[in-house]
């Protein structure tokens, strides 16, 4: 079924605006077995199950906000989950600039820091900032409020109103985005389904574009007890559905230090990706072995996936044109063999050049090959149509 409405808001909201389209949900439903799997639970989600009377697989929408910056920054020290130094509860420079200077106490060396919107996601909501002159000197607490006001966006200071926090943005040689997926079921069930190398991208470098599947070995196992522990405190509270938690990972003299950096109480953008795992090479996820096990030879599956894969060149490409690159490519996914491509968010060829790829292999090289296939045989689809 298609909502004829472009606008921007969600797919719920103009549902319940077409009254004559929920009755043909609801016929097509029937009484059979049925349940809604929603992206994000607030109070149109919960309307649309209720006006449909499906079973609708979230938690109430009234705990939306736990997962804002703030409220999962103090959720993440209750499950003794180590965060970044940082303060809560900010709405403005000032508050900012007050915020850098007290998380001086902890981190004398402390240079650049993360300033991110409570109600924000896929790190489009973050703006960094150095809390120094170009001769390393401390910025003072009214340089640093001068300073914000100076350089941040007027949109950004105009959000920060409505709250954010301020974390210090960890830096060093050795580091990456991963980030682990659970499940909390009915009767508070916690169960790890993944974990994922997040591919950050964008002018700050922070924003989510793709992932790789899984975690590297050396920290997944601790990524997947800490996200664990995440999603039972969201348990207690009532929660239910798929909960990411974004970290940050360092390596030190210690070796890999983990800290968690955000909380999706929503689908996100592993999402798509993990569902073509699931369901074309079913499975489960080993937090002990750090691996997907297939049930059909037990061996290992890996992947790599991108929502933006792409650029100008492939604008208004016709998606049956990628489709059939990819096939006469030989890179179609296999079921016999359990590995290949799939391709999705063909809407966005047309207006960006951009199209959604996971490639999945036998081992994290052939995912990787089978990635870069895509851009190869899609290029040469672009060569050959000009």
């Amino acid at each position: 079924m298609v909502v004829p409405d472009d606008g921007a808001r969600g797919i719920s909201a103009k549902l319940l605006d077409r009254p004559d389209l929920l009755t043909v949900l609801r016929e097509r439903i029937a009484g059979r077995p049925a349940v809604i799997e929603p992206w994000n639970v607030t109070t149109d989600e919960v309307a649309v199950a209720l006006a449909l009377d499906t079973p609708m697989n979230g938690g109430p929408s009234e705990l939306w906000p736990l997962g804002f910056k703030s409220a999962s920054r103090r959720l993440f020290r209750q499950a003794e989950v180590p965060v970044p130094v940082g303060v809560e509860e900010v709405h403005d420079s000032a508050e900012v600039a007050a915020a850098i200077t007290a998380m001086r106490h902890d981190r004398p060396l402390l240079d650049r820091v993360v300033v991110k919107l409570d109600n924000s996601g896929a790190g489009e909501g973050n703006w960094t900032t150095t809390t120094r002159d170009e001769h390393g000197r401390e910025l003072t607490t009214v340089e640093l409020n001068a300073h914000i006001q100076a350089h941040a966006p007027a949109w950004f200071l105009t959000d920060l109103v409505a709250g954010g926090v301020v974390e210090e943005l960890v830096t060093g040689p050795d580091l990456a985005s991963p980030s682990g997926q659970a499940e909390i079921r009915p009767g508070r069930q916690v169960v790890v389904l993944a974990t994922h190398e997040q591919v950050l991208g964008g002018a700050s470098g922070q924003v989510f574009t793709g992932s790789r599947f899984p975690a590297d070995s050396a920290y997944a196992a601790a990524l997947a007890e800490h996200t664990a522990a995440v999603a039972r405190r969201l348990a207690d509270r009532g929660a239910l559905g798929w909960v990411t938690v974004d970290f940050v990972a360092h390596r030190d003299t210690r070796g890999w230090q983990l800290v968690a950096v955000d909380l999706n109480l929503r689908k996100g953008g592993t999402t798509h990706s993990y569902a073509a795992l699931r369901h074309l090479v079913p499975g489960s996820y080993d937090a002990t072995r750090q691996r997907w096990v297939a049930d059909s030879d037990g061996g290992p599956r890996y992947y790599r996936s991108s929502d933006a894969a792409g650029g100008p060149a492939w604008i208004g490409m016709d998606p049956a044109d990628a489709v059939r690159a990819v096939t006469s490519s030989g890179l179609s996914f296999e079921g016999a063999r359990g590995s290949g491509v799939v391709l999705h968010m063909f809407p966005a060829l047309r207006g960006n050049g951009t199209i959604g790829v996971t490639a999945i292999g036998r081992s994290a090289s052939e995912a990787d090959e089978l990635f870069d296939a895509v851009h190869a045989a899609l290029d040469a689809r672009v060569r050959t149509a000009g």
